[in-house]
């Protein structure tokens, strides 16, 4: 299960409770809820901006391979 499914279902969770939110508890939880949700979509992005720079990183790898292989190329010659 996902990191969203799994906030998801914690808050579904909650709701079947009927937790009382007018409670100390039911506010407790309510509010830990929400931040769980708010940590579950900032890991969700930095997860993608890590893939993308994985990606961008990958491309300058293959580059500075070409420019290597050109350059010892020529001191060869």
């Amino acid at each position: 299960m996902k990191l969203g499914e799994k906030s998801a279902y914690l808050q579904g969770l909650a709701q079947g409770l009927e937790l009382d939110r007018t409670k100390a508890e039911g506010k407790l939880i309510e509010e830990l809820l929400s931040l769980v949700s708010d940590m579950t979509a900032a890991i969700e992005d930095l997860e993608q901006e890590c893939t993308r720079l994985n990606d961008y990183i990958e491309e300058l790898d293959a580059d500075l391979g070409d420019v290597e292989e050109l350059l010892f190329e020529a001191e060869d010659d």
